[in-house]
């Protein structure tokens, strides 16, 4: 982990309150995300660690395991299994 240099601003608010900061590969959310922040916060990440980011809709998960794809669908109380 990096631990030179000082951390910089990653997201601001409007009114100059900052929400996210970043050093090296390390964020920090400093405050509870609202809207899609912390979406970009964890998009930004992936990408930056060469991770593929797949956005979900609410209450979706998706976890892998060898070839199958495991859904979980927490707001209806179901699942499915595909291979991926």
């Amino acid at each position: 982990m990096e631990r030179s240099g000082e951390a910089e601003e990653e997201y601001t608010a409007d009114h100059g309150r900052v929400l996210s900061w970043k050093i090296g590969n390390v964020r920090l959310c400093a405050t509870w995300p609202e809207g899609n922040l912390f979406d970009r916060i964890v998009r930004d990440a992936a990408r930056d660690a060469s991770l593929p980011h797949e956005p979900l809709p609410e209450g979706i998960r998706h976890r892998r395991r060898g070839v199958y794809g495991f859904y979980f669908d927490y707001l209806r109380g179901e699942f499915s299994v595909h291979p991926d």
